[in-house]
């Protein structure tokens, strides 16, 4: 039987995570963080557990977010040196996603920072939500960063709607904005930056790899998220002009379309 998911976090984890704080911030006081940090946690599910944990932050570090932040990058892997990294960063960006906003390019800087050692998909929505012309214009600015995570976390972290995390209602209504930098990513040479990768099911490949295909590929990505996006803004305005007589019709339409946009194979 697999192991459950909520076990990723667990009290041995914890232990680590103040160890690596501490180690980074002598003035972090590790063992109150542990005694929060794990009362209860075996009772709870996954994201219940994390959500204690962040809380436990929210007790032991500085309320001064630029204190914090500073704290928590000096915590992160560096030089061969270990740090915060994987499970323990999920806490940590539910702490960033919560303090950040108000502290807005240092925040979105520590996720960028974060990204490489776990994910930053679900920390940066927030910011997103509170001011999306100021967030975007920073993401759009990691699309030619020289870390391929950071470039997937431009492309992943706005997309509208994104899986366990806070949908984006502006940009369910209207994703033009983000087409940038969806658009700018299709060339990369990391298939793990390339954008609606995760949408699209696994085919077998006919004949050998080659360059050829892989423009074709290209092509055909820059197009379909073109025309993905387009039908999007459309479906969204149809629905407020008829929000009656076309209501139906706009279902029916929608459900093809994400049907498709799910199923849209890789060529």
């Amino acid at each position: 039987m697999p192991e459950p998911l909520k076990n990723l976090l667990h009290e041995a984890l914890v232990g680590d995570m103040a160890d690596r704080i501490a180690g980074n911030a002598p003035t972090f006081d590790k063992s109150r963080f542990v005694t929060l940090a794990t009362e209860g946690l075996t009772a709870l599910e996954l994201m219940d557990r994390s959500a204690l944990i962040r809380d436990a932050l929210f007790a032991t570090l500085p309320g001064d977010f630029r204190e914090a932040a500073a704290m928590l990058k000096a915590s992160l892997p560096a030089a061969g040196r270990p740090g915060l990294t994987g499970w323990m960063l999920l806490p940590v960006n539910q702490f960033i996603a919560a303090r950040g906003p108000d502290h807005f390019d240092l925040g979105l800087a520590l996720l960028k920072a974060l990204t490489p050692h776990f994910t930053a998909e679900y920390g940066i929505r927030p910011f997103i939500h509170r001011d999306q012309q100021r967030a975007l214009a920073i993401i759009s600015g990691w699309v030619d960063d020289p870390d391929q995570h950071v470039r997937r976390l431009a492309s992943e972290g706005t997309r509208p709607r994104l899986p366990w995390a806070m949908r984006l209602p502006q940009l369910v209504k209207n994703p033009a904005p983000i087409l940038p930098i969806l658009t700018a990513l299709m060339d990369d040479p990391e298939e793990l930056c390339a954008p609606l990768r995760g949408q699209q099911p696994e085919r077998r490949r006919q004949g050998p790899p080659g360059p050829g295909r892989r423009l074709h590929r290209q092509s055909y990505r820059r197009r379909f998220i073109q025309t993905s996006l387009a039908a999007e803004t459309r479906l969204a305005h149809a629905s407020e002009e008829r929000p009656r007589a076309g209501a139906r019709q706009f279902r029916l339409r929608r459900g093809r379309f994400a049907r498709m946009r799910t199923a849209a194979p890789e060529c």
